[in-house]
């Protein structure tokens, strides 16, 4: 993989989607988790999210994937590794 790309997951402790999400980014590359149980954090998410408050919210290269549904599905369908090269 491009180790340029920049992999961002917001989360929270005990959200199990947060676990998957992890479990799934990690067979492709290290990504930054950014707990948002601080509320700045929190509130930085919902901004760049455009207003969704729950976790995870995945970006990557500054592009908002979404959820771990929206993950998983790019996954499925191969374009998390077009989006990744």
């Amino acid at each position: 993989m491009n180790t340029a790309n920049k992999i961002e997951i917001y989360t929270t402790k005990n959200c199990s989607f947060c676990k998957k999400a992890k479990l799934l980014l990690d067979k492709y590359e290290v990504f930054s988790e950014i707990d948002v149980e601080d509320e700045y954090k929190r509130k930085l998410m919902t901004k760049r999210s455009n207003g969704l408050l729950t976790v995870p919210q995945i970006f990557i290269n500054n592009k908002h994937i979404g959820g771990y549904d929206q993950l998983k599905a790019l996954d499925q369908n191969k374009g998390l590794i077009k989006l990744l090269k």
